[in-house]
């Protein structure tokens, strides 16, 4: 098992959370849909409008 699949695997079993800055950028709201979407994480998005 490589390496990514064996740190996939562990974060989903766990259901692992993770904290993501700059909410806002789309590049990161990409990637916390990704996240969410396979089961990986829960996305926590930090920033927003000031």
């Amino acid at each position: 098992m490589s390496f990514r699949q064996e740190l996939l695997r562990r974060a989903t079993a766990r259901r692992a959370r993770i904290v993501l800055a700059e909410g806002e950028d789309p590049r990161i709201r990409a990637a916390a849909s990704r996240l969410r979407g396979g089961g990986i994480a829960a996305p926590i998005l930090l920033g927003g409008p000031d």
